[in-house]
């Protein structure tokens, strides 16, 4: 793992392998020495920590996205499982592959670890592992390298796509607020008030003094206070809510 952490460290043309440099070493002392074997216990661990680390992760984003955009990727990704089947199965073909083989290559072409995994315990041998270790560094490479030439041919600004999707947050800031008119609404609630991501977090008094605001502060006509989010929500904020008030930040 030492060694695979330091190769992935090591870059070309700007691009590293990272971590997957473990797994590609793993797989070449494995090829060196076939006698390398580890209790089934430990793979097994290892799988399903990683799995559930997986779902921790990623799980309530998925939950959140899926009635909007997540069931029209689900039903993309299906279709292009149904479609590596078809070309896989015409590979095995006319290649004659075994099929035990075969299995782990098609698992190992889609870095899936968990596919390997179900393909191993289901045949009930080690035969599948042979495939994957073959597919493996080529799916990863090869994903790599489509992502860098096609960002490089398309243009594809990652940073910006990023923020768009709210993956890289604005830098936030805080402004003071001046009330011009009631709003039947509490502070707590000034995020629904305005349509905006914004939080009061002081009620101003005069310029140098103010305090911790409350959730169940009224927001009436002459109230001032500091509120905290974006650059464009808290400018967003101010237009609905009234006047930017001046203060003192120390």
């Amino acid at each position: 793992m030492a060694i695979g952490l330091a190769i992935g460290k090591i870059k070309f043309f700007g691009i590293s392998l990272g971590a997957a440099a473990a797994m590609f070493v793993a797989l070449g002392l494995s090829t060196a020495n076939p006698d390398i074997q580890i209790p089934p216990l430990v793979y097994q661990f290892g799988l399903a920590i990683f799995v559930y680390a997986i779902g921790l992760n990623f799980g309530p984003s998925f939950v959140r996205e899926f009635a909007t955009r997540g069931w029209k990727l689900t039903v993309f990704m299906i279709g292009m499982l149904v479609l590596l089947v078809g070309v896989g199965f015409g590979l095995i073909r006319v290649f004659g592959l075994e099929t035990d083989v075969a299995a782990g290559m098609f698992a190992g072409s889609l870095s899936s670890t968990p596919g390997m995994a179900a393909v191993v315990d289901m045949l009930g041998n080690s035969t599948p592992v042979v495939g994957y270790s073959l597919a493996y560094p080529g799916a990863v490479i090869g994903a790599i390298l489509v992502a860098a030439i096609g960002a490089k041919v398309l243009k594809v600004d990652h940073e910006a796509d990023a923020k768009e999707e709210g993956m890289i947050p604005a830098p936030l800031v805080a402004k003071g607020v001046r009330l011009t008119k009631d709003f039947p609404d509490t502070a707590g609630h000034l995020y629904q008030v305005t349509g905006h991501s914004v939080v009061a977090t002081r009620e101003i008094s005069d310029m140098e003094n103010h305090r911790l605001a409350q959730p169940d502060m009224p927001l009436r006509k002459g109230e001032a206070f500091l509120i905290n989010g974006s650059e464009k929500d808290v400018a967003g904020a101010i237009e609905v809510l009234g006047e930017e008030y001046p203060v003192e930040l120390t």
